[in-house]
């Protein structure tokens, strides 16, 4: 025992030196990793999710947002649904473990009133004053609004196109609802349509214009088409509808002014709020290359689309609208109380944007 104990004494100076000589060479090793990495900008990461199918166009204009950004914000894009329906997203985005989103419309506008104009129809006169409308002053005000449920918008997508699909027949007036049954898509699940109010103006619109309307979700629409067919129904490309109207009665696809809710570009506020002032004026200036770039690309979709519905046999019509929209404005003039108490001051401010 004495002899053990005197080999370990013996041993000990030299585990002692080992360790001071380990604790030397890990401090020197600190000192060396701190100047390298202090200086550089930190990298930070985010998730982006959507309700957006993974073959919508948009995706290819989200991918070249996230490369534009890459070096300063890693964004990975999870669409599909894959982290939830729109109301889980935006749960997500204000409570702060999802960072980025695109969203639709009808997803926001029964949480901030004001967004709920941009849901009525025949709004904008074409695709250019709605540009000018969304990308300008007055969009940026609507996009304000959202900081109300801590997020921040940081611009306007047209990811759903809406027109009308009909059986041979074209709309030249406004007489043309009289008496028709319209159905309106609303493309989120039906759980969240039942929960939403958001198509509560569009439905009061058709119905000023004499028709009967109802709304219903993008998933019933082929339940709909054989069991209760409407005169006409809302057509949203990008969505799968072609393939629900090959074959039927619904030959005829009109393009007119009638566009409704764009999608939303979101980030939440939380996180938005926590990062350097440079990366969030380099988010800015993506998203506004995205909202401009986009619009080329779901042209070029867009004409895509209808060369396969025009192979299914479908219709394509193009009628003189002017008389539509002039006579849906006369009626906003005088209905515009029945629209909510801002809607005539922001539906003025619509008109006057030329």
């Amino acid at each position: 025992m004495k002899k053990k104990l005197e080999e370990e004494l013996h041993l000990l100076p030299g585990v002692m030196m080992k360790r001071y000589r380990l604790l030397s060479v890990l401090s020197a090793l600190v000192l060396i990793v701190i100047p390298l990495t202090t200086g550089h900008a930190q990298e930070h990461f985010a998730k982006l999710g959507s309700t957006l199918s993974c073959g919508h166009p948009l995706q290819r204009a989200l991918k070249d947002f996230c490369d534009s950004l890459h070096g300063d914000l890693t964004l990975q894009i999870f669409p599909n649904g894959q982290l939830g329906t729109a109301q889980h997203i935006l749960e997500g985005l204000q409570f702060g473990y999802i960072e980025m989103a695109v969203l639709p419309l009808e997803s926001l506008s029964q949480e901030a009133a004001l967004l709920d104009i941009l849901g009525l129809p025949y709004l904008f006169k074409d695709a250019t004053h709605r540009a000018q409308v969304l990308n300008g002053p007055l969009g940026k005000r609507f996009l304000d609004a959202l900081e109300t449920l801590n997020l921040v918008g940081l611009g306007f997508l047209d990811t759903y196109p809406r027109f009308y699909v009909t059986k041979q027949e074209s709309l030249e007036s406004q007489t043309s609802f009289q008496d028709r049954q319209v159905v309106l898509v609303c493309p989120l699940p039906e759980q969240e349509c039942r929960q939403r109010v958001h198509d509560e103006r569009p439905v009061q619109f058709f119905e000023l214009m004499g028709a009967q309307s109802r709304a219903i979700p993008l998933e019933k629409v082929r339940e709909t088409l054989e069991s209760d067919p409407p005169d006409l129904i809302e057509y949203l490309p990008f969505t799968g509808m072609e393939a629900v109207f090959e074959g039927s009665e619904f030959n005829t696809l009109i393009l007119t002014a009638h566009r409704r809710p764009p999608a939303v570009l979101l980030a939440g506020k939380r996180w938005f709020e926590s990062l350097p002032s440079e990366l969030k004026e380099k988010i800015f200036r993506a998203s506004n290359t995205l909202v401009r770039q986009h619009v080329q690309l779901m042209q070029d979709a867009l004409r895509h689309t209808h060369t396969t519905l025009r192979t299914q046999g479908m219709n394509i019509a193009e009628p003189p609208n002017e008389g539509i929209f002039e006579a849906v404005q006369m009626l906003y003039a005088t209905h515009a109380h029945e629209f909510g108490p801002d809607f005539k001051q922001f539906w003025r401010a619509i008109q006057n944007i030329k």
